[in-house]
C-alpha cells in the first residue's frame, strides 16, 4: 500500500510538470519504485535492509543466524508480535498466534539420565512439550544414580541418597545403621550401656553389648565359670554354690544354682542353705564343721580335719578319762594321760621304771641286788613300808606286816 501511494504521488508531480511546459512532444509515463535499492519490491520505508534483496517483510526468517530476514524485529518469525520467534522458524514461541506469555514461552525441562523421575538441574532445556528422557523437576542431586533422589532412602553407602544435603550418619533419616558398644577391656564383648548407632563401627567398639563386667577381660560370655567365688565369669546371671543342708556355713560337695535377682548379689555365703566352700564333712549335723571343737564322742570327726578323738591334736578332753602310759607293757603306768579311749594305756599307776617290764608294783623284789623291782622304794619287799626289806626277800625285817617292828 505504501509503494502504491508513492507511485501515485510521483505520477501526479510529473503530470504537473508537463502541464507547465510548452506542449511540444508527448511524454511517456513509467511506473517506477521509489527507494527500493535492492529491488525486492519493498522500499526503504518497509525494508529493514534495502541493500539486501533477501531481507524484506515477505522473506522467511531463520532463528539463530542473527539476522532479522522478515523485518519483524525478531530473529525468526514472530506473527503474534510478542517478541518471540515461532517454533516453526526455530524459535521458542509455542503458540505464535497468541501473544500471551503463558502460551508463548515454553517450559523448562531437565534431563533424567538415571530414569528415577528426578531431573538434573545442570541439564535443562526449554521446550513446548516434554522431551523424551526429560522431566519437569530439577530435584535430583545425582542423576547418574537411580537410588539417589528426594524419594530415596538414606543408607550407609557414602552417598546422599535422599538429596537432603546430609550423608550417612549426618542424616537424621538414615537407615541400616549398626549398633556397636565400647569394649573397654578388649575381650571382644562390649558394655551394653555404651551403645552407639552409626554406619561404621568406631575404633574400640564391638558389635555386641554382652559383657557384664567390661573392666575385667576375664569376665565375658565365653569365659570359664568358677563356682562359689561370687563372680559371674560367663555373664549368665548364675553363680554355682555348695549345698549347705545343715546351714552351718559349710557346704557339701553338691552344687546348687544361685540366680542373680538383678541386684548383682551372687555371694553364696549370704544365702540360706548355700555356702562358698565344700569343707563340711557331715552336712547333716550342724555341730560338725571345720570350726567345731573336737571332743571325745566315740569317733566323730567334729572339726573335719580327718582326725578323730585321741588322734586329733585339737581334741578337748574335758569329757575324756584318766589313764597311764605303759611303755614296757607290764600293766602299770608311770605317766598320767587324759584320753577319750584307753587303747594301749593302763588304769594302774606306780611303775617306777616303765622301760623294764619286770619292774612294777607286783614284781618280786630281791634284796641286795640294788634294784627295787616292786617299786616300794626298798631293795627287797617292804610290805609294811617301814623302810626295811622282809627277811623273806633277803632283808632284815622280821615282821614285814608291822611297820613298828623292824631292825
Amino acid at each position: 500500500m505504501a509503494n502504491t501511494t508513492l507511485k501515485w504521488l510521483y505520477t501526479f508531480g510529473l503530470l504537473h510538470f508537463i502541464a507547465c511546459e510548452e506542449k511540444e512532444d508527448p511524454i511517456e509515463i513509467v511506473d517506477v519504485e521509489i527507494g527500493d535499492a535492492d529491488s525486492d519490491g519493498f522500499g526503504e520505508q518497509e525494508d529493514c535492509d534495502d541493500n539486501d534483496a533477501t531481507i524484506n517483510p515477505n522473506a522467511s526468517d531463520t532463528v539463530g543466524d542473527g539476522i532479522d530476514q522478515n523485518c519483524d524485529g525478531v530473529d525468526g518469525n514472530d506473527e503474534d508480535a510478542d517478541g518471540l520467534a515461532s517454533i516453526d522458524s526455530g524459535g521458542t514461541d509455542c503458540d505464535d498466534s497468541d501473544p500471551d506469555d503463558t502460551v508463548s514461552i515454553g517450559d523448562d525441562y531437565f534431563a533424567d539420565s538415571d530414569g528415577d523421575g528426578f531431573g538434573d538441574p545442570e541439564a535443562m532445556v526449554n521446550a513446548c512439550d516434554l522431551p523424551n528422557g526429560f522431566v519437569s523437576n530439577s530435584d535430583d542431586c545425582d542423576d547418574s544414580n537411580a537410588q539417589a533422589n528426594p524419594d530415596g532412602e538414606e543408607i550407609c553407602d557414602g552417598f546422599d541418597n535422599d538429596c537432603d544435603g546430609s550423608v550417612d550418619d549426618d542424616d537424621d533419616s538414615i537407615m541400616g545403621q549398626s549398633t556397636s558398644y565400647t569394649d573397654f577391656d578388649a575381650d571382644g564383648y562390649g558394655d551394653a550401656g555404651t551403645a552407639v548407632v552409626s554406619c561404621d563401627i568406631p575404633a574400640g567398639n564391638v558389635d555386641n553389648g554382652d559383657d557384664c563386667n567390661d573392666g575385667d577381660a576375664d569376665i565375658h560370655p565365653m569365659a570359664e565359670e568358677t563356682g562359689a567365688d561370687g563372680i559371674d565369669q560367663n555373664c549368665d546371671g548364675v553363680e554355682w554354690c555348695y549345698f549347705d543342708a545343715d546351714n552351718d556355713g559349710y557346704g557339701s560337695e553338691f552344687w546348687v544354682e544361685l540366680t542373680d535377682d538383678g541386684s548383682g548379689g551372687l555371694d553364696c555365703s549370704l544365702v540360706s542353705n548355700m555356702s562358698d566352700n565344700s569343707a563340711d564333712c557331715d552336712d547333716i549335723d550342724s555341730a560338725v564343721n571345720p570350726e567345731a571343737q573336737e571332743v571325745c564322742d566315740g569317733g566323730i570327726d567334729n572339726d573335719c580335719n580327718g582326725f578323730v578323738d585321741d588322734d586329733d591334736s585339737n581334741t578337748d578332753f574335758a569329757n575324756g578319762f584318766s589313764y597311764f602310759l605303759d611303755s614296757d607293757g607290764d600293766g602299770f603306768g608311770s605317766s598320767p594321760v587324759i584320753a577319750c579311749e584307753q587303747g594301749d594305756l593302763v588304769l594302774l599307776d606306780g611303775d617306777c621304771n616303765d622301760s623294764i617290764s619286770v619292774i612294777n608294783p607286783l614284781a618280786t623284789d630281791i634284796a641286795g641286788d640294788g634294784t627295787d623291782q616292786n617299786c616300794d622304794g626298798v631293795d627287797g619287799t617292804d610290805t609294811d613300808g617301814d623302810g626295811y626289806a622282809s627277811t623273806s626277800s633277803g632283808g632284815s625285817d622280821c615282821d614285814d606286816g608291822n611297820d613298828s617292828i623292824n631292825p
